[in-house]
């Protein structure tokens, strides 16, 4: 039955981080700046400085620039293709969220968590903006909280929600 959860889940991923995921233009100065770097990055070959409008752009780190390079260079230069790696950062995110808690409290909660998580916080918007917050968001999620290694399964079920609110808040603050 597990399997099928996640299945399930995986689709609605796809289907509701990747619907209409070009179809408005790049919305505000980050994402318009993220995108246009990326774009020189692609068109000078420079995969080590990047640039904008000609200038060194050290604002965010370069891993941002070389997702959305790599989205560039594989389905072409679109808002589409700058939005893509925040979307996938974004499934990443949720199936993460739902393998953790299925690992210390099942299957049926681990795929409620995750489809929770998913609505929180405009999971489906922020994951459709190409901006750095979804790769630092999953790559600080994955660990999980301190010390989640060492739990067996708990005797009562704990919140997962306010983990993932503390981990967005330190995201926040870098």
């Amino acid at each position: 039955m597990g399997e099928h959860r996640l299945v399930l889940l995986a689709a609605l991923c796809i289907l509701l981080f990747f619907l209409e995921l070009g179809s408005l233009g790049l919305t505000d100065r980050d994402e318009g700046s993220n995108a246009q770097a990326a774009r020189e990055m692609v068109l000078s070959g420079d995969w080590v400085t990047p640039t904008l409008n000609g200038s060194p752009r050290f604002a965010k780190p370069a891993f941002l620039y070389w997702m959305i390079s790599g989205a560039y260079r594989v389905f072409g230069i679109s808002e589409f293709t700058a939005r893509v790696p925040s979307a996938l950062f974004g499934c990443g995110l949720v199936l993460m969220q739902y393998f953790f808690t299925r690992r210390f409290l099942g299957s049926t909660t681990g795929f409620r968590a995750a489809l929770i998580g998913r609505r929180s916080n405009g999971g489906a918007t922020r994951a459709q903006a190409s901006r750095s917050r979804g790769p630092e968001r999953s790559a600080l999620s994955s660990r999980g909280p301190p010390g989640s290694r060492r739990l067996r399964r708990p005797r009562r079920a704990f919140a997962v929600r306010p983990l993932q609110s503390g981990v967005d808040g330190v995201v926040r603050d870098i």
